[in-house]
């Protein structure tokens, strides 16, 4: 699709690339014309979005319906003609459950250290989870891990509360965010569904950041509830580290 008129048409709109991607990219269905709209999204991701976007959303393995045009989804800024589009304002909603387990301190912060192994930079923006532990003696709060997968397994009696069991899709880890004071994560998919739920974020980055997050300024349009913590040098956690101690300080 080029941007044909879609009058009596149906466009198939194909996920690309990362979830993360999928959720940036699903903000400019507000550009696309009138029409039925088919978006073919990985599995876990169809319960979020089927709540927000226009049209039909499916799983992208399973049985898609015939369609006039078809698009990836990252294609859109191109076909639509806008271009880099902000979000002014959170674009996707959460549902109610399941609930965030009760702490003890009031602050709730969610932390995601690990990315997915098979992404070919992963060894860049995901952190150890040691690199941690001055956070989680300075900062008085309750600490959850909003996400699956094996990184799990490093907390290994830290204090931090495991959420995986209340985890089945992007829609209850996007319940889950939504009742946290803030989120602290790496470069992963956990980072653009906050922001796109407007979700305050701490982005931990590497020196030589993904595209979208520039290479300076701690303030990004892409989503402005997000405030970014780069490395000053490669590899120098202990120093992104210590800045969000302070911000976290600071309220």
């Amino acid at each position: 699709w080029k941007g044909e008129s879609l009058k009596g048409k149906k466009l198939l709109i194909i996920a690309e690339q990362g979830f993360g991607d999928v959720i940036h990219f699903c903000r400019y269905q507000k550009f696309l014309p009138k029409g039925d709209l088919v978006w073919a999204v990985p599995k876990n991701l169809v319960r979020l979005l089927s709540g927000v976007l226009r049209g039909v959303v499916v799983d992208e393995k399973g049985s898609i319906p015939p369609c006039d045009y078809y698009l990836p989804m990252l294609s859109l800024p191109f076909a639509t003609g806008k271009g880099f589009v902000s979000a002014a304002k959170p674009y996707l909603k959460a549902p109610k459950k399941p609930a965030l387990p009760k702490g003890k301190h009031g602050l709730k912060i969610g932390l995601v250290w690990s990315g997915s192994a098979t992404h070919l930079r992963d060894h860049e923006r995901s952190i150890p989870f040691k690199r941690f532990e001055p956070l989680l003696k300075e900062i008085v709060a309750d600490f959850y891990a909003p996400f699956t997968g094996s990184a799990l397994e490093d907390i290994d009696g830290a204090p931090v509360l495991r959420l995986d069991t209340l985890i089945s899709d992007f829609a209850d880890t996007a319940a889950l965010l939504k009742q946290l004071d803030c989120l602290v994560t790496v470069d992963t998919a956990a980072a653009h569904l906050a922001g796109a739920l407007g979700v305050k974020t701490f982005l931990l980055l590497p020196v030589c950041p993904d595209w979208r997050w520039g290479v300076k300024g701690e303030t990004t349009d892409v989503y402005p509830s997000l405030t970014l913590l780069r490395q000053e040098a490669y590899g120098d956690w202990s120093g992104v580290i210590n800045r969000l101690i302070k911000k976290i300080s600071r309220g």
